[in-house]
């Protein structure tokens, strides 16, 4: 399946700080599952030895809303 965005646009919705933090993720083994689900991208992750869920939605005009339980979405 190809997906509906690329690496630069990840960057642009996270920033580049985010993008690598997760990069970092995957390569310590910590992204427990990653799904594409039109119109949703949804994962979870091993943080403190706890597992985290969240998603995002990919807007019509191109935008994202996220759906993150985390303390830095606001």
């Amino acid at each position: 399946m190809r997906l509906p965005f690329t690496y630069k646009k990840l960057v642009a919705w996270a920033g580049s700080q985010t993008v690598g933090e997760a990069e970092m993720l995957v390569n310590k083994g910590a992204v427990l599952e990653a799904n594409y689900e039109p119109p949703f991208i949804k994962g979870s992750i091993l943080y403190n030895n706890r597992s985290f869920a969240t998603s995002m939605k990919i807007l019509k005009d191109g935008n994202v809303e996220s759906m993150c339980p985390c303390r830095l979405n606001v």
